[in-house]
């Protein structure tokens, strides 16, 4: 029997920053907008975020970087419909992703 949903546990990072600079000889700091990402983000990748979405880095500085998993669940039927199908052929280095019926969780094995 085919099972009916397929669940996935999806780490995001939200990562907060500020900007230090100068107006009329006097520090000011602007809190910017949270950039969030996929993934459990290092200083790195957080500042290629920002820089992606800000531009210049002048001034900014990373205030925080929180990381939380949620799980989400979809339909098989929904997941067919809105799932980009690849050829696991021309992609031998990457890993698949296999759902087990009992559990409804997913196994990573390399291919």
């Amino acid at each position: 029997m085919m099972r009916k949903t397929i669940t996935r546990t999806i780490a995001t990072s939200t990562i907060k920053a500020f900007k230090l600079s100068m107006v009329n000889g006097q520090p000011v700091v602007e809190n910017l907008d949270p950039v969030i990402i996929a993934g459990k983000a290092k200083e790195k990748e957080a500042l290629k975020a920002l820089k992606e979405k800000y531009g210049d880095l002048k001034g900014v500085t990373i205030g925080e970087i929180e990381t939380s998993e949620a799980t989400y669940e979809i339909s098989v039927e929904d997941f067919i419909k809105n799932a980009k199908k690849i050829d696991s052929e021309s992609e031998p280095d990457k890993t698949e992703e296999v759902e087990t019926a009992s559990t409804n969780k997913s196994k990573k094995r390399g291919n």
